[in-house]
């Protein structure tokens, strides 16, 4: 088995558009797509308020993105194996 082609998402028109091209590199490659989701919990993170409920939605929301992401990669390359994950930490590139 190939290594997968890895790409991260957000859930914006620019990710969409990373997905979509992953997907199709997956294919050509015929390797797996693996889809991540970066959760980057520290600007959350205040003593005075509750991390758990902050925590809830950004797991609700990395899980509704990744979904999304998964469907039109499953759409544009029905034949592809793929895998989603969310990652804790911050996204590269910040």
């Amino acid at each position: 088995m190939s290594d997968p082609v890895v790409v991260g998402t957000d859930g914006s028109a620019a990710g969409s558009a990373a997905v979509e091209w992953a997907a199709d590199d997956a294919a050509r490659m015929r390797a797996p797509l693996r889809i991540v989701f970066a959760a980057d919990r520290s600007p959350y993170d205040i003593p005075k308020f509750s991390t758990r409920e902050w925590g809830d939605a950004l797991t609700r929301n990395a899980e509704r993105v990744l979904a999304e992401a998964e469907a039109l990669a499953r759409k544009r390359q029905p034949e592809i194996e793929i895998t989603t994950r969310v990652i804790e930490g911050a996204p590269a590139g910040r």
